[in-house]
């Protein structure tokens, strides 16, 4: 049971899917990015 094998292996996931979103979000104009811009409303 390693400590980092689960927190790290996590953190690192969810910062690797985060940073791809943004890229994604920020190269090709998705319909997620007009939600993201306005917000709820």
């Amino acid at each position: 049971m390693h400590a980092i094998g689960t927190e790290g292996a996590l953190a690192v996931s969810l910062v690797e899917m985060l940073m791809r979103f943004i890229m994604m979000a920020s190269t090709t104009r998705t319909p997620v990015d007009p939600i993201l811009d306005t917000g709820p409303g």
